[in-house]
């Protein structure tokens, strides 16, 4: 079993000063994306549980906004770049059996990519087609596009503080080996709930001990 690793991650602020307009975002190509990853976070998460069950990891390429330290948004010629340079990889990698996404879902380019991760996933099913599973890993805060829960299993983070990316990400690669088997065949719904939560009220954990919860 082949299975293909890239990330693209952004919190973007639309509203910052500063943009993406340069291509010197921190990025892994190759097996940079594994030896480089963080063992706690999404891939080394994703990397260990797929490992574990003797899966053949395909790395193709890992580009870090967050850490290329502007909030602002990212210019298409920039998004572009980066995307076409992963689907490349995908195009050379050889036959998958599963591809899965590291995202954040906050990241905003410049239009017509407004919603880029959707444009990512939507443009990896054109090239794989349909049939080859792809899951995605997103942040507490993402904000999903219409469709794009039907491009890839989302597995979001449980927690905020944001603790359990490590986790999730074996969650990912024990819900992408369940779909290669058949065991499962999930189905995903996009509801927009009319809800706008204050920042305040949105930490997962108690200061409580635990004998008063």
């Amino acid at each position: 079993m082949r299975v293909a690793v890239l990330g693209m991650r952004h919190e973007t602020n639309t509203f910052a000063v500063e943009r993406n307009d340069t291509l010197d975002v921190p990025t892994q190509m190759g097996e940079e994306v594994l030896a480089e990853a963080h063992p706690k976070s999404y891939i080394g998460g994703f990397a260990e549980a797929a490992e574990a069950a003797d899966v053949e990891l395909v790395p193709v390429g890992n580009v870090n906004f967050v850490a290329g330290g502007r909030g602002g948004i990212i210019t298409a010629e920039v998004y572009t770049h980066y995307r076409d340079l992963f689907l490349d990889g995908l195009r050379e990698a050889g036959p998958l059996d599963g591809v899965y996404f590291a995202l954040h879902g906050a990241m905003a380019v410049e239009e017509p990519y407004m919603e880029a991760e959707a444009d990512l996933l939507r443009s990896a099913r054109e090239l794989l087609g349909n049939e080859t599973p792809f899951v995605a890993t997103y942040d507490f805060h993402s904000n999903y596009a219409e469709g794009e829960c039907d491009l890839a299993v989302p597995v979001p983070l449980n927690s905020n503080p944001h603790i359990d990316a490590y986790e999730r990400g074996m969650e990912a690669a024990d819900l992408l080996l369940r779909m290669q088997a058949g065991d499962i065949a999930p189905v995903t719904r996009f509801v927009r709930v009319p809800i706008l939560g204050p920042n305040v009220g949105q930490s997962t954990w108690s200061h409580l001990p635990n004998d008063e919860m």
